[in-house]
């Protein structure tokens, strides 16, 4: 019945501040794809920016933040990505850890991003 993800709904205090993150930390797109309402591209996915009062209808019964847990998948190795959060000041809270993916196992460094969210970004070992 399911046969993929299209997209998945974070919630923010301030989509602002979170395009900023995600774009000159992560090097992620940031897209504005309706009217004020703007989302994280990844590949063929995307993550859609809510803060409490968007407009976007209909819409979780309760809004809270800091609940997510993400995992990306980066080709970059993991040192150099944690070099370059550190210099952001960006504190680590797990680094080099075995992990399992859903196609490879993978060794994934962990952190919070400004709303306290849990990101997880992994490098694949085929």
């Amino acid at each position: 019945m399911i046969k993929g993800l299209d997209h998945f709904v974070l919630h923010t205090t301030s989509i602002e501040k979170t395009a900023k993150f995600y774009k000159d930390i992560l090097g992620l797109e940031i897209i504005e794809f309706a009217k004020g309402r703007y989302c994280i591209k990844i590949g063929n996915q995307k993550i859609n920016l809510h803060e409490k009062n968007t407009i976007a209808v209909p819409k979780a019964k309760e809004f809270k933040v800091g609940v997510m847990d993400i995992c990306f998948i980066s080709d970059t190795p993991l040192d150099v990505i944690k070099e370059k959060l550190e210099s952001n000041s960006i504190k680590i809270i797990e680094y080099d850890v075995p992990r399992t993916g859903s196609l490879y196992p993978l060794r994934s460094l962990y952190f919070y991003d400004f709303d306290g969210n849990l990101i997880e970004i992994s490098n694949e070992v085929k």
